[in-house]
């Protein structure tokens, strides 16, 4: 299977095993993508399956690997078949297949009340300088900036970050 480098998927699983949670990466070649949860946040990232590849668990570490593994202008492979392979023929165990959280039936497909971009590096420094790791985002109008305000924090702290415009 290959995927964008860009993607940091292991990022989204949990450090520990939880009901709707998992520490590994889901692989699904049927539909082209794969899929990692802690509880709290969702990534479902497209991804490149091989005739040979198969579903199931793969180590988060396996990504990290497969990414040094890869030369500068080339997507990122991993061989998910029995174990998991890298491109330098260096293996890892093939995770037991485990029931992982469905995630087809949670994702909403009804249209978008409010959409905007945002700059995530631009708003973890907002949330910093609030003193707070959990933010309330407002939407007054287009065009405006978004309130922000601590959900913890520094009582009376507030700021305003401006959403992107999408090309």
């Amino acid at each position: 299977m290959r995927f964008d480098k860009r993607s940091k998927i292991e990022k989204a699983a949990s450090s520990e095993d939880f009901p709707y949670a998992s520490t590994s990466v889901r692989f699904e070649p049927d539909k082209s993508r794969l899929i990692a949860t802690d509880g709290r946040i969702l990534a479902i990232v497209p991804c490149e399956p091989e005739p040979d590849d198969a579903a199931g668990q793969i180590q988060p570490q396996a990504f990290a690997t497969a990414r040094k593994l890869t030369p500068r202008h080339s997507e990122p492979r991993i061989g998910a078949n029995s174990k998991i392979e890298f491109v330098d023929g260096s293996t890892l165990p093939r995770l037991e297949d485990v029931r992982f959280p469905e995630v087809d039936g949670v994702v909403p497909t009804g249209k978008a009340s409010v959409t905007f971009g945002l700059n995530v590096a631009l708003l973890s420094r907002l949330a910093a300088a609030l003193g707070t790791e959990t933010v309330r985002i407002e939407f007054v109008d287009d065009g405006l900036p978004l309130r922000v305000s601590p959900i913890e924090g520094v009582p009376g702290a507030r700021g305003l970050i401006m959403p992107l415009k999408e090309h």
